[in-house]
């Protein structure tokens, strides 16, 4: 599988942070682009949580998705979260988006983690055909969400 951890590419934390504050910037604490690079670079990065996994295609970088343990302010008490999953747009429909769910699922399974959660502003049925059940529903930053998780059998 073409995959890398975002800790074995430095050269791409500028990158991944602008395409997730672009796609997400409205739903981040952090305040721009630049900010939200050095909070990712804060984390290893590595297997396990946190993590920022890659996909490469000819050793460009197509996708990303993250595992983090806190992901929504208004609900720290679940954890951890699957988070920033992003398809550069000329390289969706071919599902790259499922097999990076998929990956990071395997990643918190390998790490032990029983259920993995995450929320979207408008996908629930991409991910409930990937397993995934909601929780709730909410407002995050005056945007409607679902809160969903996944139970990962061990």
């Amino acid at each position: 599988m073409p995959l890398a951890y975002l800790r074995d590419r430095p050269d791409l934390f500028p990158l991944l942070a602008q395409w997730i504050w672009d796609e997400w910037g409205h739903l981040l604490v952090q305040r721009s682009a630049q900010e939200f690079e050095a909070w990712l670079r804060t984390a290893k990065r590595g297997p396990g949580v946190p993590t920022t996994l890659i996909w490469l295609e000819s050793g460009e970088p197509v996708g990303t998705v993250s595992l983090e343990s806190d992901d929504m302010e208004i609900r720290r008490d679940l954890s951890p979260w699957l988070a920033s999953l992003y398809v550069v747009p000329a390289h969706r429909g071919r599902g790259l988006g499922r097999a990076l769910v998929q990956a990071a699922v395997e990643e918190a399974r390998t790490a032990g983690v029983p259920t993995l959660y995450l929320y979207t502003p408008g996908q629930e049925g991409f991910y409930t055909a990937l397993a995934w059940e909601r929780l709730e529903t909410s407002a995050y930053c005056g945007v409607p969400v679902t809160i969903m998780r996944r139970r990962l059998a061990r």
